[in-house]
């Protein structure tokens, strides 16, 4: 985990306002490995119960009730997430949800009930919280830039939607006004 603080405003513009924010990138370890989906937390959500985040998120991509049930009893986040790349894939998983005002794709409806339920209880919604108005980054190394982002030729890249959905908890959280659109979580 890194943690820096970069500038962010209009720099050597008469007026500009110049902020600096933490940012909270790479992968989440340390005393923010709460925040990454493999962290074991077990949950009941709709009266099923699961280890983690990643359990419920790679189960509901399962099209049959026993590949489903399989994932979610996963020794391992890491299990749940293998099973779930080789399941029968739900037709609708990429699929964008009509007049959705954040343009979520049905697997972001999928994340955001975990992440919302998982930070909705006491220890991890502090965690969050503690993190202040710090940019989350989900950075990785196994090429993962829709959840995350990636370094390509010395620049991050990718959406980043674990954690603009982070930062829209968090947001909630503290009693902040979540913006009506996702792109405002970019750095």
């Amino acid at each position: 985990m890194k943690s820096k603080t970069i500038n962010f405003g209009k720099l050597g513009e008469e007026g500009g306002e110049v902020k600096k924010r933490k940012v909270i990138d790479w992968i989440f370890s340390g005393q923010y490995r709460m925040l990454d989906n493999f962290y074991m937390h077990p949950m009941t959500v709709d009266g099923i119960q699961a280890a983690s985040v990643e359990h419920f998120y790679q189960a509901a991509k399962a099209v049959y009730t026993d590949t489903y049930l399989a994932i979610l009893r996963a020794p391992t986040p890491g299990d749940a997430k293998m099973l779930g790349r080789t399941c029968e894939m739900r037709p609708e998983w990429n699929v964008a949800i009509p007049d959705h005002p954040l343009k979520f794709l049905y697997k972001d409806m999928v994340m955001w009930k975990y992440i919302d339920h998982k930070f909705n209880n006491l220890v991890p919604g502090a965690l969050l919280r503690s993190t202040g108005d710090a940019i989350i980054i989900e950075g990785n190394t196994w090429g993962d830039d829709y959840w995350g982002q990636i370094e390509k030729g010395g620049v991050m890249q990718g959406k980043n939607m674990l954690g603009k959905m982070l930062m829209m908890k968090r947001d909630l959280l503290v009693g902040r006004t979540p913006p009506l659109s996702m792109d405002m979580y970019m750095i």
